[in-house]
């Protein structure tokens, strides 16, 4: 669950906080003002957010190293086609039509 807390709220009572992230996997923003300014959140999320960038990375060097001797054009208009045939796709779902 995500909750929201001043920054004085946080201040006063981090054993609380940190014993809800930790036991119930609780989610904290802390404000200053109204304006969120930290977040507070279990570990394994920060982790699990590690590795899936570093997977983006690897398939990134993975795709740039199997098209370096492409056509840059060529590879720009098939993703741009790619890309129209997915929403395409998305949108007639959203829309109840089925495939």
């Amino acid at each position: 669950m995500l909750r929201s807390v001043s920054t004085a709220e946080a201040r006063q009572n981090p054993g609380k906080i940190l014993d809800a992230v930790k036991q119930r996997g609780e989610q904290y923003i802390i404000e200053r003002q109204g304006k969120p300014m930290a977040a507070i959140v279990p570990v394994h999320m920060i982790e699990q957010r590690q590795i899936a960038k570093e997977r983006v990375f690897e398939l990134m060097s993975e795709v740039h190293a199997r098209t370096a001797e492409e056509d840059a054009d060529k590879l720009e208009q098939l993703i741009a086609q790619e890309a129209a045939a997915v929403r395409q796709k998305r949108s007639r779902r959203k829309g109840g039509d089925s495939e």
